[in-house]
Order: structure tokens, then C-alpha cells, then sequence
């Protein structure tokens, strides 16, 4: 809200207005204000990077905007609700989207495992590798085969 442009304030003067936040961390809050990125908003604090190591071994690094991507669709989705609701309703709506919420979406199954208290099955980072390059060789081979005859 840099611009200081409440819904409660627009929607005054236009009640079909649908209002669309994107925040990092939710427009109110110890952390409304904080530096927010893909990496540390939508990766680190929901957990997804904890999520996505090896057993003893440092989390991956994602490659850019890949929190944007997931987290734009979804506010892509609630404007669409919005538009449909307000052509039954006649009025607008606010519809708010922070990456941190999106993040943790994603890591869903790991979140639920941590509220129950559930451990989640650990993966030795050499047998990965090794599944790894066995499975995309063969989805090369079986790719390229396909295509050349």
C-alpha cells in the first residue's frame, strides 16, 4: 500500500472495483514491510527450500521467478472469481495474494507432516544422483528414438 490506496477506501467511490493486492508477506504485520523476493519470501520462509535438499546436504537455488510464475497465476485466478462474482453480485471485491501464502501452498504436504509432528522419509543425496542420471538417460534415449525413427 505504497500509494496509500486502501480497498476500503476505493471501493467508496467505486463499488465494482475489484481490488488486487500482491504482496510478499500480507499488507499487515511484523513483516508487511520487509524486503520481499522469490527466494526468500516464497522459498526460504515457507520451507520449500528445507524441503528440496538432500539429507545432509545444502538446499537447491531456484532459478528466477519461479515463485512469480506460481504466485501470478494464482492472482490471476482470484481476479477471474472476482469478475465472475461480481457480474452475479454486482460489486466488486478484494482479492489479496501474498507469496509467502503461495509458498506455503506449495510445500503443503511438508507443512501438514510438521503440524502432526510426522516425519517426512529423508533422501541420501549419491542414490539421488545416481536415480537421477539413470532416469534422464532414459528419457533421453527413449526421446530420441522416438524422433529419429
Amino acid at each position: 500500500m505504497h500509494l496509500r490506496l486502501s480497498y476500503e477506501g476505493v471501493a467508496n467511490v467505486n463499488p465494482r472495483l475489484i481490488y488486487a493486492s500482491f504482496t510478499g508477506y500480507g499488507e499487515a504485520g511484523a513483516d508487511a514491510d520487509q524486503m520481499r523476493f522469490d527466494t526468500n519470501t516464497y522459498f526460504a520462509h515457507s520451507g520449500l527450500y528445507d524441503g528440496s535438499r538432500y539429507d545432509g546436504a545444502a538446499p537447491d537455488v531456484s532459478m528466477p521467478a519461479q515463485g512469480d510464475r506460481r504466485a501470478g497465476v494464482a492472482l490471476a485466478a482470484g481476479i477471474m472469481i472476482a469478475l465472475c462474482n461480481r457480474k452475479r453480485i454486482g460489486r466488486g471485491c478484494k482479492v489479496a495474494n501474498p507469496w509467502l501464502a503461495n509458498g506455503i501452498w506449495a510445500n503443503g504436504d511438508a507443512v501438514q507432516a510438521a503440524l502432526l509432528d510426522a516425519p517426512l522419509l529423508g533422501v541420501d543425496a549419491e542414490e539421488a544422483a545416481a536415480l537421477t542420471a539413470v532416469g534422464t538417460l532414459r528419457c533421453l534415449r527413449s526421446n530420441f528414438r522416438g524422433q529419429l525413427g
